[in-house]
């Protein structure tokens, strides 16, 4: 019997993860995120085309940009956007996220954020109804390493490799090309 679904022991558990910030080579694990989202998103040009009643679109570019949640509790990030009003001299640093779930087929990724770059920062907060503060750090990036993806999907439930079959679609379609002009 064929399933059109996988497993539910694949998912990966949102909590079993770890990150650490590079701030100049000083790594510490943020203990404090409550949670991170980065993404990519491509920049695009509309590109007309004459006889088309749908319009084109070219990739010009990417941009990424990341949101997380953190406890209000840790002065790094205040101490350097001080730093940065006070002397000009903006900073940079790095985000390893390690989405490790041992009970999942799926393995861990390791994903390495780099030259991220803060938005805005909480500079004090209070609350007179209790609870927990938190605040929202917004960040832009300028590069990624994907430094080990998932384990990727095996059995009846593969799917074949893109990039794998790009490439070997492009190498056998240059030494056809070659091939032809070697025959002539």
């Amino acid at each position: 019997m064929s399933r059109d679904f996988y497993l539910s022991d694949t998912v990966i558990s949102a909590r079993q993860a770890e990150i650490f910030w590079d701030f100049g080579g000083v790594t510490c694990k943020a203990m404090h995120v409550k949670n991170l989202e980065a993404k990519i998103e491509k920049q695009k040009e509309d590109v007309g085309q004459l006889g088309a009643v749908m319009m084109g679109h070219k990739t010009v570019g990417a941009n990424g940009t990341g949101s997380m949640s953190v406890n209000y509790c840790s002065p790094e990030m205040r101490e350097l956007i001080q730093q940065y009003v006070e002397t000009g001299k903006d900073f940079w640093f790095d985000i390893t996220v390690n989405n490790n779930d041992k009970a999942s087929n799926a393995g861990n990724q390791v994903v390495i954020i780099r030259h991220c770059n803060v938005d805005s920062i909480t500079l004090a907060k209070l609350d007179v109804n209790g609870g927990v503060l938190d605040e929202e750090v917004p960040f832009t990036f300028e590069d990624f390493y994907i430094q080990k993806p998932f384990t990727p999907f095996t059995g009846e439930f593969a799917v074949s490799n893109p990039l794998e079959e790009i490439k070997n679609k492009a190498t056998q379609t240059i030494t056809e090309t070659i091939g032809r002009a070697l025959n002539g």
